[in-house]
């Protein structure tokens, strides 16, 4: 296909250019503005996140997530984007920023889109923020399902100690989907399946509160004390590091009497309540702060100058009378 009058020349030019390197001879141009310091993305199975500016060649902008302040996502090397960026983005590193130029049989060809017209060359700067390996293991019996999800929670451990909390979340959530369902007649078994899975539900509120996304981590906490109170499940360890992730997360959120609520449930819920006891002490400092804050207020919103009082003979008389009571 050719290319659109008023971008020959210039596409032609920087095909030539020694800042570029063709992904695809003559199709796809790159230019590497910030290295990164990641992984490689993957060509295949995966779902990744970016950032992207795109523009015609003459700089007009036709869309940006940076201006939205919204990453996108999408499954590389399903034909879920446009051939460029199929093509692209897996040359990339995490946190990698790059320039593509992409050729209209690579983009949006003969017909164009939207505002992008027929056989232009388009361009994108793209950062690669992360990107999760799909996952399709299915096994069948409880015990394969229960070693698939010890290899899910050891993977999202490493992960988490590169501070990689998105891919981690998605291993730790893989676990939670393959305990989902278990049928045995042990119950030993039963119960080992219902501890991980509260663990790996537990895994997740920590991971969330890593990405200051709290609500979520509140919900996966919760969800962890839920599956440990429904199963009987004994594990006071377990309990400690759930209730104090949550109270963590909603005093950020300034849920502060949840907070208080939750940890006063959890302090009677184990043994030893210590470190749940310490977290809500700390949410009932800030009650107490913030209660003192309200008391100042109200004091000034009660004197007289605030209230409007003349200052005269009147106010004096009506303060002498107080007093006087």
């Amino acid at each position: 296909m050719s290319i659109r009058e008023a971008d020959l020349q210039r596409f032609n030019e920087l095909c030539t250019n020694p800042e570029y390197t063709h992904v695809v001879q003559n199709q796809l141009l790159k230019k590497v503005i910030t290295s990164g310091d990641g992984e490689k993305c993957p060509d295949w199975n995966a779902t990744v996140k970016v950032h992207y500016h795109g523009t015609m060649l003459d700089g007009s902008v036709f869309d940006s997530s940076v201006r939205r302040n919204e990453p996108f996502e999408f499954h590389v090397g399903q034909g879920a984007v446009i051939k460029g960026w199929d093509k692209g983005v897996p040359t990339m590193q995490v946190n990698e920023k790059s320039y593509f130029v992409i050729h209209p049989d690579m983009a949006y060809g003969p017909s164009g889109s939207g505002s992008i017209p027929a056989k232009a060359v388009i361009c994108f700067e793209v950062t690669l923020l992360d990107f999760v390996e799909d996952d399709h293991e299915y096994p069948t019996t409880a015990e394969e399902k229960l070693q698939a999800a010890k290899i899910r929670q050891e993977a999202g451990k490493v992960l988490f100690g590169e501070q990689k909390f998105t891919r981690a979340n998605a291993k730790y959530e893989k676990g939670t989907q393959l305990l989902e369902s278990i049928v045995t007649d042990s119950n030993e078994l039963k119960v080992e399946c219902f501890r991980l899975r509260a663990t790996l539900f537990a895994n997740m509120c920590l991971c969330f509160q890593k990405l200051n996304q709290f609500a979520l981590s509140v919900k996966n906490g919760k969800e962890a004390l839920k599956i440990l109170v429904d199963n009987s499940v004994v594990d006071d360890d377990l309990r400690v590091k759930i209730y104090s992730r949550i109270i963590k997360s909603l005093v950020q959120m300034k849920k502060i009497e949840e907070a208080i609520k939750i940890g006063n449930e959890g302090v009677e819920s184990v043994k030893d309540g210590s470190l749940i006891s310490k977290e809500l002490a700390k949410a009932k400092q800030i009650q107490a702060e913030e209660e003192a804050k309200r008391k100042q207020m109200y004091a000034k919103m009660m004197k007289p100058s605030f209230l409007g009082g003349n200052g005269g003979s009147d106010a004096g008389a009506k303060t002498g009378d107080q007093k006087d009571i």
